[in-house]
């Protein structure tokens, strides 16, 4: 079989085996994805030569620039994955169709430790449709559910702290448009 049929590939240097649900800038040129249920992050000026053209494949990469993969952080695959914004620690946080939030600390070096999680009760367990932050909430990250729920996740008090309910289901995107607004879709 083609493992690299659904793939995503970066100028046509860098595959990635998998379906890749999301993906997020984690800085200038690097990039977590979300394959399965997994978690990838890469470098990509690591695969990007200059002005686009192919680097040497990752044979000849040394350790340090490889991408490092987080595999099995879910139940099952992951659906949506963001970067919290602004200041303060760096958290990455990945949402699933296991119906879990899970935000992590990860060190350049590869080193992730999980620092907050949300499991729903196993009746009320929905899919994660997206997450977002917004650099003036510090700590906090929103994640909708595709039942309707739009809900904040506290990093500091590992809890959600606000749940709005939609009166339609099917809330599969939310994003920020600024000043403290939440547009919905």
């Amino acid at each position: 079989p083609n493992v690299y049929k659904y793939s995503l590939y970066v100028s046509n240097v860098f595959p990635v085996p998998g379906v890749v649900h999301d993906l997020t800038w984690t800085g200038m040129t690097s990039v977590a994805l979300a394959t399965g249920s997994a978690l990838t992050m890469t470098n990509l000026d690591t695969w990007i030569g200059h002005r686009g053209s192919s680097l040497a494949n990752a044979h000849g990469l040394s350790e340090d620039s490889r991408p490092v993969t987080f595999d099995k952080i879910h139940t099952d695959d992951i659906r949506a994955v963001s970067v919290l914004d602004g200041g303060g620690p760096e958290y990455i946080a990945t949402g699933g169709f296991d119906g879990k939030l899970l935000v992590s600390s990860v060190s350049p070096t590869g080193v992730r430790q999980t620092v907050g999680s949300y499991a729903p009760l196993k009746a009320d367990k929905d899919v994660i449709g997206s997450i977002a932050s917004d650099a003036r909430r510090t700590g906090v990250f929103s994640f909708t559910e595709d039942c309707g729920k739009l809900k904040l996740f506290d990093v500091r008090s590992n809890m959600v702290v606000l749940e709005y309910e939609s009166l339609h289901a099917g809330m599969f995107t939310h994003s920020y448009d600024g000043a403290f607004k939440v547009v919905c879709g």
